[in-house]
């Protein structure tokens, strides 16, 4: 949590003003926080008393400009946060939140979001990517002793998936401290054909870090954004036209979730998916599922990120998760939404299972058995007239649940059946197993 005395990338005190306005500069103090938003905090000067009252206050300007020995910020979508007076020492705040902070002060209307590119990096990607750039080489003397160790980095190129009339590009980098090589790390471009709106660009973002989470099956997180703006757009005097720069970009109300994601970075294990098992193919397909199951996909990354909540909240988001995921296929062959909606719980459970292969079922001791346990699991949780299951019963059922979602996602953007052969020997699911084993004593 950042402390507001300690200055820092996030935590700045400087001056706000509005773009155009005659009123003077005002003192800030501005907070950058990636759980809580983006505040600033404006000291009432004494004598200033605030033109109205805590009950109609003064309307916010939707664009103001923030600066400091850092540099420029320009802060948008702004609205008030109330305000507190003493009247005694004649002295109070005012608060204010914003929904956007980006680098540089020369943007202060609507096109201010409509940019050429967005960049971001996402905790887990280079592992995903499966890129090794760096090789360590070691020669050893007569005596078998280190005699001398070598670094070498390869390049490689940028991976691009074609969507619509956005690119998107994954590209590696070398991270370097003072010409010393400190590691790895990947990051994503959507370059737009035109400039439009970032809204537009977060949305691939999005898709990109769902899948990520979903191959890895651990909660990742951005680590950061930028904006390639057109204004920026110039010619050398040769006639070239340089690349734009890249502008830091804080968006906080859009990309943060509610759950503290941990900082640990993925690590890459036998049982996972990688971009190999997915490929472009599987990419652009994973956009076109992200817009036709997307209320699939929501409560199933609600379920990976949100952990610790009770069982059967997680039940809660698993079952809606598979009713969707079978409700969006069935309307996708064509049938009409009354007759997707009336197939009991049981078998759209059943009939999931039953298409992710036998690796998938194998876990779960049969899809028609499993099925039938989802159904009455889940029932019992949203039905007070229904009988509870057992706890244990349950977190197995849970667990085994995500799983089908997973696999039936995987599945539908080109996964190969024999990747699904990996999950195996995962410990992860050795709670499962013990629940198969278990089954015949269930009642």
């Amino acid at each position: 949590m950042t402390q507001p005395h300690v200055l820092n990338d996030y935590v700045r005190l400087g001056y706000v003003f509005v773009p155009n306005s005659s009123d003077p500069p005002a003192p800030a103090l501005l907070r950058i926080d990636e759980h809580a938003g983006i505040d600033v905090d404006i000291p009432l000067l004494p004598g200033a008393y605030p033109p109205h009252s805590l009950d109609n206050p003064a309307p916010s300007p939707e664009y103001l400009h923030f600066k400091d020995d850092r540099g420029l910020l320009t802060l948008g979508g702004c609205h008030g946060r109330g305000h507190r007076w003493n009247s005694a020492s004649g002295c109070g705040r005012k608060f204010l939140r914003a929904a956007f902070a980006v680098k540089g002060a020369d943007f202060s209307d609507e096109s201010t979001k409509q940019v050429h590119g967005v960049r971001s990096q996402l905790a887990g990607l280079h592992a995903w990517m499966g890129w090794q750039i760096t090789t360590m080489t070691i020669k050893n003397d007569a005596e078998d002793n280190i005699e001398e160790v070598g670094i070498s980095k390869r390049i490689v190129a940028a991976t691009v998936v074609s969507e619509g009339s956005y690119t998107v590009r994954f590209a590696p980098t070398v991270k370097t401290r003072d010409f010393d090589f400190t590691g790895e790390e990947t990051h994503y471009d959507t370059l737009a054909d035109q400039p439009t709106s970032w809204d537009s660009h977060l949305v691939l973002h999005s898709a990109i870090r769902n899948l990520v989470a979903l191959s890895l099956w651990h909660p990742v997180d951005y680590v950061s954004h930028e904006v390639q703006h057109p204004s920026e757009s110039r010619q050398l005097p040769n006639g070239d036209e340089p690349p734009m720069p890249w502008r830091t970009l804080h968006y906080l109300h859009r990309t943060r979730r509610t759950h503290n994601v941990s900082p640990t970075e993925p690590r890459v294990q036998s049982e996972h998916f990688t971009y190999n098992d997915v490929g472009e193919n599987g990419v652009k397909r994973w956009f076109e599922l992200s817009r036709s199951h997307s209320r699939t996909i929501a409560p199933l990354m609600s379920h990976l990120y949100l952990t610790g909540l009770p069982v059967e909240t997680q039940m809660t988001h698993i079952g809606i998760c598979l009713e969707a995921l079978r409700f969006a296929d069935r309307i996708g062959t064509g049938e009409s939404q009354g007759v997707a909606n009336g197939e009991s719980i049981a078998n759209r459970a059943s009939a999931l299972a039953g298409g992710v292969g036998e690796s998938v079922v194998n876990i779960l001791g049969g899809a028609d058995r499993w099925g039938s346990r989802f159904a009455d699991a889940y029932n019992g949780v949203k039905h007070a007239n229904r009988p509870s299951v057992d706890p244990g019963e349950l977190f197995w059922l849970v667990r085994s649940g995500a799983l089908v979602a997973r696999a039936c996602l995987l599945q539908r953007i080109g996964v190969p059946s024999e990747s699904f052969n990996r999950l195996r020997n995962s410990a992860w699911w050795h709670p499962m197993k013990e629940g198969i084993a278990n089954s015949a004593t269930i009642t």
